[in-house]
């Protein structure tokens, strides 16, 4: 992708000396700043709803006896939650432009599947026979 960016014009790049690795400094052309700044102001329906493979799996859950998906639930649940957790000590790690919002960002979806994932076992938990 870099190469695209740097072939159409978009980036351009200088080799820094790093020891024996190959590190390249890249900066925004003009036109580059230019593609950036309307591919920031774009809204898509993609943008809006994004895909969520757990919720395309949950659409085959009566291939799933009542015991696995509770098994997928709580497999799902605990993944997540390794997930959150990696991903605090991630955001420790790391700076990014704006990272307190692109990280309560990434932490908020995290915890509201998280959340999607208990109402799911409450309403199975409720249901006879599932």
């Amino acid at each position: 992708m870099i190469s695209r960016l740097r072939d159409g014009g978009l980036l351009t790049s200088k080799r820094v000396p790093r020891g024996s690795r190959h590190v390249e400094f890249l900066t925004c052309t003009r036109e580059g700043e230019s593609a950036l700044k309307v591919w920031l102001q774009e809204f898509r329906p993609e943008h809006l709803l994004l895909e969520d493979p757990l919720r395309t799996k949950i659409q085959s859950f009566e291939l799933l006896s009542r015991i696995e998906q509770i098994e997928w639930l709580l497999e799902a649940k605990a993944q997540l939650s390794k997930k959150l957790d990696d991903l605090e000590a991630y955001g420790e790690e790391v700076e990014v432009p704006f990272q307190e919002w692109v990280h309560d960002n990434a932490v908020s979806a995290l915890r509201s599947r998280l959340q999607w994932i208990d109402r799911v076992l409450l309403d199975l938990g409720r249901s006879k026979g599932g």
